[in-house]
């Protein structure tokens, strides 16, 4: 709500656009806490639910392209510690900015998103998204902004390894480890 007001009386596009991604990166973070007092078990995010949820609120922020895009999601019912939820909840958060603003800038074409999560056994995890955009240069992703930089930092904070590509679209990998928080 603060964040609400200071852009209301902002008229500085740049400044408004930062309020922006914080309140969506703060709302990643919420809905976690918030699946975590829903569930059954207060230990454990369902992962499939939190992510619906947060592709929900992304697309409530940036209404103007996501009527053309599908999204295809499937995370094998796995859920996580809040430990290892945020840090890739935050993840996904900028992978999925991202595509919205920049993937499809032809609004007549429709796009896909697809993430997919596989438990790759003894804590081990890989995560897929991609979506079938323009793309981008070698050269925009080392000079990029503070989301892909974010990105990197959250998965090495996972014991997480990211490889990219650009064929067809946009293509991240990330293999990561759970973070198991055994203070409760």
């Amino acid at each position: 709500s603060l964040l609400n007001i200071q852009s209301r009386k902002n008229k500085n596009k740049e400044i408004n656009e930062f309020i922006e991604k914080s309140q969506v990166r703060i709302n990643s973070i919420a809905l976690i806490h918030q699946n975590l007092y829903n569930s059954p078990n207060l230990s454990k995010v369902n992962f499939n639910d939190y992510l619906e949820q947060l592709l929900s609120s992304i697309i409530s922020i940036q209404t103007d392209k996501t009527d053309k895009i599908n999204f295809n999601i499937n995370t094998n019912k796995i859920s996580f510690d809040a430990q290892t939820a945020i840090p890739l909840g935050l993840i996904l958060n900028e992978l999925i900015s991202n595509s919205l603003k920049y993937a499809f800038p032809n609004d007549e074409e429709f796009g896909q998103i697809n993430i997919s999560l596989i438990d790759e056994g003894k804590n081990e995890y890989s995560i897929f998204y991609e979506d079938n955009g323009i793309g981008y240069l070698d050269s925009e992703i080392k000079s990029s902004s503070i989301g892909i930089k974010l990105v990197t930092l959250l998965a090495e904070q996972l014991n997480g390894n990211i490889s990219h590509s650009n064929d067809d679209g946009t293509k991240y990998k990330i293999t990561f480890t759970e973070i198991i928080n055994n203070t409760l």
